[in-house]
């Protein structure tokens, strides 16, 4: 049996060869079939920000004032949260790097994951800590434990995100924090959209985006794996 056929529930849009469900057994809308390892691999570490995104980096310079805004919202919680003697954050998914050279100057110690070889080379021009590759099984043991775990817009693109969450956990200090963003998708306002505009689905990007997440499916997904839902927000 292939993987993905273990997964169930109504077909809510169909986009070349995927469907999106609603898939019961996983609480949350995703699509199927499911992208292999070897798929994303592919994807991410060059192709990303080479075909998809190849303005990305410079439009988030441009950016970057109204973006610093954003990180120190972030930065203030968790500094609300988690002692001011061991403050030490791991961004998984990185990208520009940017949130972690935010944090770097405010005093944080900061590590980060980051596939695409563009983006990580970018951020270690920016000085900073920067592992290439997907967060995976080999390098627990080797980083060390956090007081922040930061996963901006990464469960989205990720075939296991229960799987991945409980990676992170394992790399928390007790007391760590886990913060999550992803989009907030088939929401009522891309709903209204469809039904009275004729909207085409624009949010559903496979292979991209495998997970659809709205806040019922991503708390319970979180809850799950054992954590505690502190803030939550849109």
């Amino acid at each position: 049996m292939k993987q993905w056929q273990c997964h169930n529930g109504d077909i809510l849009d169909s986009i070349g060869s995927f469907d999106v469900i609603e898939c019961g057994p996983c609480g949350f809308k995703h699509i199927v079939p499911i992208p292999t390892p070897k798929d994303l691999d592919q994807v991410y570490r060059d192709d990303y920000y080479a075909r998809e995104k190849p303005l990305y980096l410079a439009e988030h310079r441009e950016d970057l004032e109204w973006w610093n805004v954003v990180y120190d919202e972030r930065y203030d919680m968790f500094e609300s949260l988690v002692p001011p003697t061991t403050r030490r954050i791991l961004d998984v998914g990185s990208g520009p790097g940017y949130f972690l050279k935010r944090g770097q100057d405010r005093g944080w110690t900061t590590v980060g994951i980051e596939p695409s070889h563009q983006a990580a080379s970018h951020s270690l021009e920016l000085g900073l800590n920067i592992i290439e590759g997907f967060l995976e099984e080999s390098l627990i043991g080797t980083l060390g434990s956090f007081d922040v775990i930061h996963m901006h817009e990464v469960l989205e693109h990720i075939p296991h995100p229960a799987d991945l969450i409980q990676l992170a956990s394992r790399l928390l200090n007790p007391e760590g924090v886990l913060c999550v963003i992803v989009p907030n998708d088939y929401n009522p306002l891309q709903q209204l959209l469809r039904k009275h505009l004729e909207y085409s689905p624009w949010w559903v990007t496979p292979p991209h985006h495998i997970n659809y997440f709205d806040h019922g499916s991503l708390t319970k997904l979180i809850e799950s794996v054992g954590f505690q839902v502190l803030r939550k927000t849109s």
